[in-house]
């Protein structure tokens, strides 16, 4: 004699919930090279030539 249709255990997939929990997770949060970039040091003076460039190329000598 064979179980009920309803005494048979649910077969869940859990992959298509874990799959949709960890594309959220990875939106949700920032790329690390994102993170990196923040946190690299600005180089002091990199402006500065460029502003010296423009200047001489106005013929601002002094």
């Amino acid at each position: 004699m064979q179980k009920h249709i309803t005494d048979q255990p649910r077969h869940r997939t859990y992959v298509s919930r874990a799959k949709a929990f960890l594309t959220f997770e990875r939106q949700s949060t920032r790329h690390p090279s994102y993170t990196a970039l923040h946190r690299k040091p600005k180089v002091a003076g990199s402006g500065t030539k460029a502003r010296q460039f423009a200047r001489i190329e106005r013929g601002v000598l002094a």
